[in-house]
């Protein structure tokens, strides 16, 4: 029998960290189910670069040798394998060919997660502040309905990536699993997605991790006046580890009484158009469906009040005042570690004396 190989490829926004977080917490239950978890998120981040020839903003050049290391892994297990990260879904046509030939020893299936796109405009501009833009949200917004989707639909990836996977495997290869609606069970989008793997997800943790709640507006808005600092001030190398890993996925999204976004007529109906064209080109393709194409245009619009996405001075201070005393907590945390490790040092180095002078 000739075992599966399952590439996850997102897009984006689609609860692929969700799932992601689950698959890896869940690695060994998995792996006795029959089915391997390849390697961390970040060597899948490294090896869709190298698939993708793109280097990531801080790095000085393309990885290499990565996804040949990754794709060894899952033609040596006994059994099916996952692969899952949304930096696949940047993949051409000729690259997603590679993908195929390289796993020519599995039957190769592809998964991508959708959901409607009404609620990705917002995720998709508090991405964009944690990766350091200072765009206010009205901009992003106006950006959005002025190309008439088209950077909407650059960003999300996902009518390019299900055009190209068609021109590589048969629709019964494609399968298109959708994030089920709000106020659906979390949980939902993981037996879905267990579904295709072929794995009963009875007794895996279903968790969410901490690090994956959104901010609220306050949080976000806190947040994009700080990446109005001049680099001379605040450096780029700087930002991503202190302000993205830290205080926006650990510290901020914690904070509770978050208050969302709201969305404005004139995008939710440029986000709903492009995701009809998405739910058609779906069926035209005849890919699997897991779960309801009408996911994907569910939401409803809601008028917002005109002062919806005013940011008061209080809620601001409020949510720095909790900024820095995460700050502050954290480096007391570092503190104390650098002082054991500064402990351990001498002790070793104690050892390490009297260990030269017995042999003496």
């Amino acid at each position: 029998m000739t075992h599966k190989a399952f590439l996850h490829v997102g897009p984006p926004k689609t609860g692929t960290t969700y799932l992601q977080s689950l698959l890896h917490r869940n690695r060994q239950v998995l792996r006795g189910r029959g089915l391997l978890v390849v390697r961390r998120t970040k060597q899948h981040y490294d090896a869709a670069s190298e698939i993708t020839q793109r280097k990531a903003a801080r790095a000085s050049k393309v990885p290499t040798g990565v996804w040949a290391s990754l794709v060894k892994d899952a033609l040596h297990f006994e059994g099916d394998a996952v692969l899952s990260h949304e930096r696949y879904s940047l993949a051409t046509t000729e690259q997603n060919e590679r993908i195929r030939d390289d796993l020519a020893g599995r039957e190769l299936h592809v998964i991508f997660t959708l959901r409607d796109l009404t609620g990705v405009v917002s995720a998709d501009w508090q991405e964009s502040v944690k990766n350091g833009s200072a765009g206010t949200w009205p901009a992003f917004c106006k950006s959005v309905v002025d190309d008439d989707a088209r950077l909407l639909r650059k960003r999300t990836r996902a009518l390019r990536s299900l055009r190209s996977w068609a021109k590589v495997l048969p629709p019964e290869q494609i399968h298109v699993v959708t994030v089920p609606p709000s106020g659906s069970p979390r949980e939902l989008l993981w037996e879905r997605f267990c579904s295709v793997l072929g794995v009963d997800p009875e007794g895996t943790s279903t968790t969410q991790p901490r690090g994956n709640q959104s901010m609220g507006q306050v949080e976000v808005e806190l947040l994009r006046r700080v990446n109005e600092l001049p680099e001379s001030e605040l450096s780029v190398h700087d930002r991503r580890p202190e302000l993205k890993h830290f205080l926006a996925e650990e510290a901020l999204n914690q904070r509770s009484g978050k208050t969302r976004v709201s969305i404005d007529r004139a995008t939710f109906d440029t986000a709903r158009r492009e995701s009809r064209a998405i739910a058609r080109q779906v069926s035209k393709l005849g890919f699997d469906v897991v779960g309801d194409l009408d996911d994907l245009t569910s939401a409803k619009f809601k008028e917002p009040p005109p002062d919806a996405n005013e940011v008061a001075d209080a809620e601001l201070l409020d949510a720095a005042i909790d900024a820095i005393a995460a700050l502050a907590r954290r480096s007391a945390r570092r503190g104390r570690k650098i002082a054991q490790l500064e402990a351990a040092a001498k002790d070793e180095g104690l050892i390490q004396k009297v260990a030269r002078k017995a042999k003496s």
